[in-house]
């Protein structure tokens, strides 16, 4: 097995669950990419964790090893975030707040993996000849931050659709910017909580104890209030996203496609054309964060 050094970061003052585990995965150059990583486990399973994604990382780092043409030689950093379990900490949308929390960290440890080029240039204009790719970008060389991109599994996706509309639910609350995120890739996600309840109404003890009522899990995010007009500054943050992969497996027994379905449908509805959808078979629900063949696909991605 490759090398990939790790790290446990700390955000709050729960040491068993605020934490985040940092991989870097080094390259021939002291340039990186960078990915931040939230897990699922329906708000409440203690079984999962910020470790959720080490097959992922470590197939990350025997592809880096060996890939050509553009992302050769470039380093990775991954920051797996683990958070309070619903009945660790308040109601929606306090988990919005310990994310930011710990999206704040990510966002002051990791410009030290920001660089320039040998030659002047710098992280976000390196493109190699055989890529086409004009868009590609790995950083901010007026703020010095690593780009990112953003992978959720189950809830963890419903977290992603959160912290971009964390303007919608600040309520007061003094919370940072967001790190740069160019990119996001959701596993088998859960988008619209109302439509979910309707297909599992078996589901809804979970659904009370993450939000405390039916009424306040209608605030979950615009998907679930159905808005095909959302705010302008929510669309801003949607719309500064480059791509988007949807990913959900054939097996999964946990979720139908109708997440996935409607989750695209919205996207279209608002003028948000920059995703892409594969429905295969990746084993069942759990399996989708540990099955290589998803990892490899999001490496090339990435």
């Amino acid at each position: 097995m490759l090398a990939v050094e790790t790290e446990i970061l700390s955000y709050g003052e729960h040491t068993q669950r605020e934490r985040i585990k940092r991989y870097l995965i080094p390259g021939e150059r002291p340039i990186y990419r960078g990915v931040i990583a939230i897990h699922g486990g329906a708000w409440r399973d203690p079984n999962n964790t910020c470790s959720d994604f080490d097959e992922y990382v470590q197939k990350w780092a025997e592809m880096n090893d060996i890939e050509e043409g553009r992302k050769r030689g470039l380093g990775m950093v991954v920051y797996s975030v683990d958070y309070k379990l619903s009945s660790e900490r308040g109601v929606f949308p306090q988990i919005v707040f310990d994310i930011m929390g710990a999206l704040e960290v990510i966002k002051g440890d990791s410009r030290q993996f920001w660089a320039e080029e040998e030659d002047g240039g710098n992280v976000s204009s390196y493109n190699d000849n055989d890529n086409n790719n004009n868009n590609e970008c790995h950083g901010d060389p007026q703020s010095k931050e690593l780009d990112f991109t953003i992978v959720g599994h189950s809830v963890g996706c419903t977290i992603i659709t959160q912290i971009l509309e964390i303007d919608s639910v600040r309520c007061g609350n003094d919370i940072g910017l967001l790190p740069l995120i160019s990119k996001a890739v959701f596993l088998d996600g859960i988008y619209n909580v109302e439509s979910m309840l309707s297909e599992y109404p078996e589901y809804e003890f979970f659904i009370l104890e993450e939000f405390g009522s039916i009424e306040n899990s209608k605030r979950c995010n615009s998907i679930t209030q159905g808005c095909v007009c959302i705010s302008p500054l929510v669309l801003q943050k949607w719309q500064q996203l480059q791509d988007i992969l949807i990913i959900h497996s054939s097996r999964d027994e946990l979720l139908s496609f109708k997440q996935a379905d409607e989750f695209r449908d919205w996207l279209k509805a608002n003028g948000l054309y920059q995703f892409q959808c594969i429905y295969k078979d990746f084993g069942m629900h759990n399996n989708v964060y540990v099955n290589p063949e998803v990892a490899a696909v999001v490496y090339r991605y990435i």
